[in-house]
């Protein structure tokens, strides 16, 4: 998933980072790089129900993204 997948279901960053108890800092981190890490994109979609898709690296997202 990439961030604004993410942001889309909790409504904000401020939110995001508040359900994952995770700082500003990592959140602004993963939003300039377009990546969550794995291990954080695995709590975000049991969090939302497992509706989301998890990436397990850069290039597999560029390609689910890229063939929408």
């Amino acid at each position: 998933m990439n961030i604004n997948e993410a942001i889309q279901h909790f409504g904000s960053g401020y939110e995001l980072c508040k359900k994952l108890g995770i700082k500003s800092q990592n959140f602004y981190k993963w939003k300039k790089a377009n990546w969550i890490p794995l291990k954080q994109q695995h709590k975000i979609n049991e969090l939302v129900g497992g509706i989301l898709p998890i990436d397990i690296d850069k290039d597999a997202l560029n390609k689910r993204l890229n063939s929408a």
